[in-house]
């Protein structure tokens, strides 16, 4: 099965999603330009890629924009339409009220499990 990794660029976060290894996560800032442009190529290898049952995705956003908050939650719907069996653990900054609650709405609009951890 293939893997999709992307480094992070000064305004997009890394992404790493390899089924072989079992590593999922996306990690860093996250407002390009345009964020359905970048997020694009991701949501393609979802399309064909299978997450396997009872994977565990982290994301973690030192900044969301909101453009990149409607492309993160289609990627998490691409994800909900394979398997439902998928743990994500949200992280945010203590203090964050506003990055716990973007995970929180994407756990209300999912039906994924989210763990959220405050680091």
């Amino acid at each position: 099965m293939s893997k999709y990794t992307l480094d992070h660029g000064k305004n997009t976060p890394e992404i790493r999603f390899d089924p072989d290894a079992n590593v999922f996560y996306i990690k860093g800032k996250s407002f390009p330009e345009n964020a359905k442009k970048h997020y694009s190529d991701f949501t393609a290898w979802l399309k064909i890629n299978k997450i396997p049952a009872g994977s565990l995705i982290e994301l973690n956003f030192e900044y969301i924009s909101s453009s990149s908050v409607i492309s993160v939650l289609e990627l998490l719907r691409e994800i909900e339409k394979q398997e439902k069996d998928i743990l994500v653990k949200w992280y945010y900054e203590d203090g964050d009220d506003d990055m716990r609650a973007v995970g929180a709405n994407y756990q209300k609009l999912s039906s994924l499990n989210f763990e959220f951890i405050e680091i």
